[in-house]
């Protein structure tokens, strides 16, 4: 007996079924029950039922009882509470709307608040037929709240949600602490045009390509400009040295220009007053007396008797000329967008033009252009100014010179 009872194998215990989220978007009158997992609530009979028996097959049974089809056909024919309800728009809310758009209207044009405390007094006698303007009483302290307490946080959101979908750049500015608080300024940028390219100030471009051109070429151009100026920058005595110097080289008396980086236009300006008082400051540094002991003064000194220094000079006024009148064009306060790209290729088109021949240029698009060493003209037809050509034949310079400044 004992034998043959050991020999029936253990009934396995059946596993209950759990509610599975999955459904929800099955049967969309099916939502998770209070009463734990073994159940699912139905919003069609508003009732809970067991599914820890047949799991998905309690739900089926379910839906195929009297009871909830008899529910789900009094449901259709149920009218919603938003058809007893009807809002209609109230003289109030178009009093509220009226002063929302003038406080946003305010902001948008950098228009002082304080603009609606006089607009607030004349707009019933401006519109005197009209109820919503007797009404409207938005004034500097309301149109201010609008602004920073309700629509503010609003376009706060937006600008958030908008920042985490798409990259975006932080500018920072740690100098404007006021007294003893402490202010860190952050700036956010972001475009938020798909259809839209940023291309940059075109005139920056323009001065970071002349930047380029003049360190490509290794000549202290910008050291000398800076170390002329600074030397008779705040020195009355120095200045009047120098007057007797411009009176005896028969110069002109005109102000010596500080050349800074960061403006577009110094650069020809600086070179073109340097170059007219070469020999005033050539005479005035090689007389110094500290010529000799100091290296800034004896520097200089030597820049100013080097004949390719002042070859330099002569073929910069020459070349940055159509760059300066390019950046000049587009300084202008009217808009001139649709030149940039007619004034770019003839830019572009006159720069070739001082490097290649002209039949390789005409007729041809820009991108074709071939203008690498083998397509260039000959050195005696490079463009490097009528004044550079006339002072390189005045001056006896070696071969090996006259060739290392072309290559340059």
């Amino acid at each position: 007996m004992d034998g043959s009872e050991e020999g029936i194998p253990a009934k396995k215990s059946k596993k209950s079924s759990k509610y599975l989220e999955k459904w929800d978007s099955e049967f969309t009158f099916l939502k998770k029950s209070r009463m734990g997992q073994s159940h699912a609530f139905c919003k069609i009979c508003s009732c809970d039922f067991i599914v820890s028996h047949g799991g998905r097959n309690d739900v089926s049974q379910h839906e195929k009882l009297t009871k909830h089809k008899r529910w789900l056909e009094a449901q259709k024919h149920a009218q919603t509470m938003s058809t007893f309800v009807t809002r209609n728009t109230t003289e109030a809310d178009q009093v509220i709307k009226a002063e929302v758009k003038m406080a946003m209207l305010c902001a948008k044009n950098n228009v002082s608040f304080t603009f609606c405390d006089d607009f607030n007094k004349c707009v019933a006698e401006m519109f005197p037929d009209s109820a919503i303007a007797r009404k409207y009483s938005a004034g500097k302290t309301k149109s201010t709240q609008l602004i920073k307490g309700a629509t503010a946080a609003e376009l706060d959101d937006e600008l958030a949600k908008t920042c985490r979908s798409q990259p975006f750049s932080l500018m920072c500015d740690e100098s404007n602490n006021r007294k003893t608080d402490k202010e860190f300024v952050i700036l956010t940028r972001l475009y938020d045009e798909a259809t839209l390219q940023d291309l940059g100030c075109i005139c920056h471009l323009t001065q970071l390509a002349t930047g380029c051109a003049i360190k490509a070429a290794q000549v202290p151009v910008e050291d000398i400009l800076v170390g002329i100026y600074t030397h008779f920058d705040k020195s009355a005595k120095r200045c009047e040295i120098y007057k007797g110097f411009v009176d005896f080289t028969d110069s002109d008396h005109l102000k010596l220009l500080r050349y800074c980086s960061t403006r577009w236009l110094s650069l020809l300006t600086c070179v073109q007053r340097v170059l007219n008082q070469w020999d005033a400051l050539q005479a005035y540094f090689n007389s110094h007396e500290e010529v000799e002991r100091s290296a800034k003064i004896h520097d200089l000194a030597s820049h100013l008797r080097d004949p390719v220094m002042k070859l330099y000079f002569m073929f910069l006024t020459a070349a940055l000329k159509p760059l300066s009148d390019f950046n000049i064009a587009f300084q202008s306060e009217g808009v001139q967008i649709h030149r940039l790209e007619e004034e770019m290729c003839r830019l572009i088109r006159r720069i070739l033009g001082y490097l290649i021949p002209a039949r390789a240029i005409v007729g041809i698009p820009l991108r074709e252009v071939e203008y690498g060493q083998g397509h260039q003209l000959a050195d005696e037809e490079l463009f490097i100014g009528a004044d550079t050509k006339a002072f390189m034949k005045s001056v006896e310079l070696p071969m090996s010179t006259e060739k290392k400044i072309f290559q340059s």
